[in-house]
């Protein structure tokens, strides 16, 4: 039996189309809505259309038993499940072995489908990669969040630079995180655009965006007056990308240079000290969030 199934519950061998004479046993997941154990025929039992050896030892009796019924998945659910699997693959293959040495039958490997499988969900190479960096900013803008809702507090009642501080922080400590495969996987393809005749143009394209995003935002705050207004736009988004994107890079080639946690704490410190309008409004300056961890996030 393999660890986790629940104990049968109910004998259903009269169910139409399933084995009934059986001899040796193994229990394991069908699929999505049910687990069941079999009793096999022969000392080789079907699994997922391959054929595994069974082992000698097991009862001897003839059952076919149903264990568990889940709700069933829609299409989109089954689709996403299948996507994650997918992106994650990729992302610990280009992780490992870089972007140029990734190939989609290897994805489609590595996530143990079928080497076809990411070529049907994403079409293209590119197209997974982009894929890939939406969701490693799906991820961020989660992690910010729920930093938020622990601190009990609400965007909403941020100024523009303590949201740009906090999720600054907060993509700093969700890339150092040890399970953060996508958030590597991005920095290392952002590395395979340096080249001027890069194969990367959507990559490139996402970067353009990413930066006119931290624009808007830096221009948000010298609107609400938590940034100076003196501040050229455009030069600190570049100056905040530059920090984010130098510090990840740098933890990947220099793993255990410097504690994360102080690195993160004194990037949003540097943010306020170079952003930070001289005279604030008296409502909130940027304020440090502690997570449960002990590790500190601008508020």
């Amino acid at each position: 039996m393999f660890p986790g199934l629940i104990t049968p519950e109910h004998d259903d061998t009269r169910q139409p189309g399933l084995p009934k004479s059986t001899t040796d046993s193994v229990t394991w997941c069908v699929s999505d809505r049910l687990t069941f154990t079999w009793r096999a025929p022969s000392k080789f039992f079907r699994f997922g259309g391959t054929r595994h050896p069974c082992g000698e030892s097991g009862p001897s009796d003839s059952v076919l038993t149903v264990v568990g019924h889940s709700r069933r998945r829609t299409q989109a659910e089954r689709r996403a499940v299948a996507e994650a699997a997918l992106l994650r693959a990729a992302a610990e293959l280009i992780t490992e072995q870089g972007f140029e040495r990734t190939s989609l039958r290897g994805i489609g490997t590595r996530a143990g489908t079928s080497r076809e499988t990411p070529a049907y969900h994403f079409g293209s190479k590119e197209n997974l990669i982009t894929r890939l960096t939406e969701r490693a900013q799906e991820r961020t803008l989660a992690a910010t969040a729920e930093a938020l809702k622990r601190a009990d507090r609400r965007v909403e009642d941020l100024s523009a630079l303590e949201a740009l501080r906090v999720t600054i922080e907060t993509y700093l400590e969700v890339f150092t995180a040890a399970d953060a495969p996508e958030e590597r996987a991005v920095v290392v393809v952002w590395g395979a655009t340096f080249p001027s005749d890069s194969p990367l143009p959507a990559v490139v394209d996402a970067d353009r965006q990413t930066h006119r995003d931290l624009a808007a935002a830096i221009r948000a705050g010298q609107q609400d007056g938590s940034i100076r207004v003196d501040a050229d736009v455009d030069a600190a988004a570049v100056l905040v990308m530059g920090m984010a994107r130098g510090i990840a890079a740098l933890s990947l080639a220099h793993p255990g240079a410097a504690d994360p946690a102080k690195v993160q704490a004194l990037c949003g410190e540097a943010i306020t000290a170079l952003l930070q309008d001289p005279s604030p409004t008296p409502s909130h300056g940027p304020e440090t969030l502690t997570t449960n961890k002990g590790t500190s996030r601008p508020g």
